[in-house]
């Protein structure tokens, strides 16, 4: 009787510490998509992003000799391979987070925390001179520009995101930190921080800007004011549990049956493109989805694919998803958009 008693109370307890207090949100409609090759004539390294711009992709490389390659989809050839991996005159040390900010293209150096813009006209012209913008804390994991005076960032602050002026200098922090899981609301901010580590992209033709951990995606509109951006929702991808030790090291890694999720975000004006895995170990098939959803949040559609996708973007003019995947190296690929959404 006593076993028993004992068994029933491991088992509330297994259901109560994997139980959330938001359901993960669900799609109707699926769709598989064709995905067709594009010929590269270098071996990618480890591609953290992928970026369009007219008919140039700039892939964003965490091993390679030089971090940065312009790729011309038309010519089928590299045109450029800029910022080599080093600590002198020009050169960083990956990884880096690359965007784009009006005519220039915006670099932030995590190993340094400093971020840099270099003209695209000049840079295509063949300058290699990076100018330094400014240095944030070494406790931001992310930088993104909202414009040209103001930055979004995010890593281990009391609060989840904060902005950033031109200086370095903080403006404003927003955002709390997820306890979708029944446990979480205990564990210490800066194990709940590491965890869910955050990127952002902005919505391309309204002031709207999306947020993304592995499990978690969230909202907001800032054409009310600027400083103080509104969340307009969260969602809870996926479920998920982690283990984590704090002190002199910070760690956090995932528990029990938890899907790798969110591997990248893509936007266009209308939806958002999330590369999504539900694969939990080295076991299971390394396909992908790519769940998209509307600025307010609404499931539309699933596209499938049996390919595993690493990076993404998507061109709204040409009406094609451009990505990396593996196959199992990695490989440059596209689908068409046309008919799905």
């Amino acid at each position: 009787m006593k076993k028993m008693v004992i068994l029933s109370i491991t088992i509330i307890f297994a259901l109560n510490s994997c139980s959330y207090n938001k359901k993960q949100l669900s799609f109707n409609s699926e769709k598989e998509i064709n995905l067709i090759l594009i010929p590269y004539p270098d071996i990618l390294g480890i591609s953290m992003q992928i970026m369009k711009d007219s008919n140039l992709l700039f892939i964003n490389d965490f091993r390679g000799d030089t971090l940065i390659h312009v790729f011309d989809i038309q010519k089928q050839k590299i045109i450029k391979k800029i910022i080599p991996v080093g600590n002198g005159p020009n050169e960083l040390i990956s990884p880096l987070e690359i965007h784009f900010s009006n005519n220039e293209l915006f670099i932030f150096c995590r190993q340094t925390s400093t971020a840099y813009i270099i003209s695209k006209k000049l840079l295509l012209a063949g300058s290699k001179n990076m100018e330094k913008l400014f240095q944030v804390s070494h406790l931001s994991n992310h930088l993104y520009p909202l414009n040209d005076s103001l930055f979004l960032s995010s890593g281990l602050y009391e609060k989840r995101y904060s902005l950033i002026n031109n200086h370095g200098g903080t403006i404003y922090e927003f955002g709390e930190y997820p306890t979708y899981w029944y446990e979480e609301k205990n564990i210490p901010i800066e194990a709940r921080a590491m965890f869910h580590q955050v990127d952002f992209e902005k919505n391309p033709s309204a002031q709207m800007f999306v947020t993304f951990s592995s499990h978690i995606l969230e909202i907001y509109d800032y054409h009310t004011n600027i400083y103080q951006p509104i969340l307009v929702k969260s969602i809870l991808m996926g479920n998920y549990n982690y283990k984590y030790t704090t002190g002199s090291v910070l760690s956090v890694r995932n528990g029990y049956d938890v899907e790798r999720g969110i591997k990248s975000v893509a936007v266009s004006s209308k939806y958002i493109f999330i590369v999504y895995s539900e694969r939990k170990d080295d076991s299971q098939n390394a396909d992908s989805q790519i769940r998209i959803i509307d600025w307010e949040g609404n499931p539309i559609k699933i596209l499938k694919s049996n390919k595993e996708i690493n990076c993404l973007v998507i061109d709204e003019n040409e009406q094609k998803g451009y990505c990396i995947i593996s196959d199992p190296d990695d490989s440059l690929a596209y689908f068409d958009l046309y008919e799905i959404i």
